[in-house]
């Protein structure tokens, strides 16, 4: 049997690839950069697993999240795989000497400790051996992207360490102007490239006017107890008082719900993420802060109560609805003047079909 296809049934059960992903861990097995866009629930993340358990070296893996990292690490865990991460919240301090031995088959890293851990650690490392370099999410490198972070723009310093080890950039959403910017923010070599399909056959879209104002959000909330029954249910907001006021409203009928925007504390949030991702939380109304590293199957509904900041952003929140491949619906709540932001959308659009389309989902 190809040890591809070996690795993916004896660690993850599955007894084929979807479409690109042998594709693309084969390149990287091969030592090649590689950029991959591809949809969300599509299995992006086995091309970054897959490779260093056929090749038996150490996979880095760059994620912006500490709460995603602990939850990746633990399904990894429990399918046999040599794991951990490092971060500042990470409070086992032999687990950075073991990293540097070469101990584990994946680490994780928050790209802050990538960019200051010190040098000698990846000297050691590249010793062992380092099978790829992997950047999820990797849309926050580009200042054009649309949830740019400066600290994710510092990893092009390791490029000189690293020179002989694969870089795999990730990410669900990139025009062609931010791959090309993040491409050489990495200073990837002749990176090849793959651009997926972005239809999400089991997903409907459905499109409807409100006003807004206490009233709606009763109706809102009165449909929410049919629902959790299925799955989960995200409620994206675009301001913070629109969050606080929908999840007390959802908490007065006795769903547990959660609550997550930038002005709570990190803490705070990290806990409210953990507990939906862990089905503690059947509900979770946030603002767009809540835009990265839901690793959560199960999501039968997103919700937006207002427009969202730009069509990328959409696809990506609403992409987090089912990922398991059941059927799943994204609603799309819009005032009336919220029609001069989809003339924006649409004028910032290059071809006519891809205007039409825009006016089509606005409409």
């Amino acid at each position: 049997m190809d040890a591809t296809l070996f690795v993916l049934k004896d660690y993850f059960g599955f007894m084929s690839f979807r479409p690109y992903q042998q594709e693309v861990i084969e390149k990287i097995i091969e030592k090649r950069d590689f950029f991959v866009v591809m949809a969300t629930g599509s299995g992006k993340s086995l091309c970054y697993q897959v490779p260093p358990l056929v090749v038996k070296k150490t996979g880095i893996v760059v994620s912006p999240l500490i709460s995603l990292m602990q939850d990746q690490v633990m399904a990894l865990k429990q399918r046999g795989v040599k794991v951990e991460y490092l971060s500042s919240a990470q409070k086992d301090y032999t687990i950075q000497g073991k990293a540097e031995r070469g101990q584990f088959d994946i680490l994780f890293m928050t790209p802050e400790k990538a960019c200051t851990i010190p040098t000698s650690f990846w000297s050691n490392l590249l010793k062992e051996g380092i099978s790829l370099f992997a950047v999820d999410e990797a849309h926050c490198i580009s200042e054009w992207g649309h949830d740019f972070r400066v600290e994710y723009k510092q990893l092009d310093k390791l490029r000189g360490v690293l020179l002989d080890v694969p870089y795999v950039g990730l990410t669900a959403t990139a025009t062609e102007k931010v791959r090309f910017d993040i491409t050489n923010s990495l200073k990837m070599n002749n990176p090849y490239i793959v651009v997926g399909s972005f239809d999400r056959p089991n997903l409907f879209y459905g499109v409807k006017q409100f006003n807004r104002g206490q009233y709606f959000i009763d109706e809102l909330v009165e449909e929410i107890p049919k629902e959790v029954a299925n799955g989960s249910t995200i409620i994206y907001c675009t301001t913070i008082k629109d969050v606080e006021q929908i999840y007390k409203s959802i908490m007065n009928v006795g769903i547990n719900a959660g609550m997550y925007h930038g002005q709570m504390d990190g803490k705070s949030r990290e806990e409210s993420h953990r507990l939906f991702v862990r089905d503690e939380k059947q509900v979770m109304v946030a603002t767009i802060a809540f835009g990265m590293g839901i690793d959560k199957p199960n999501i039968r509904k997103v919700i937006h109560y207002g427009f969202p900041k730009n069509l990328e952003s959409y696809y990506q929140e609403s992409g987090r609805c089912g990922r398991d491949g059941i059927a799943s619906a994204c609603w799309l709540y819009y005032t009336r003047s919220d029609f001069s932001k989809g003339d924006y959308y649409a004028a910032d659009l290059k071809s006519k079909n891809q205007k039409k389309n825009c006016y089509g989902v606005i409409a």
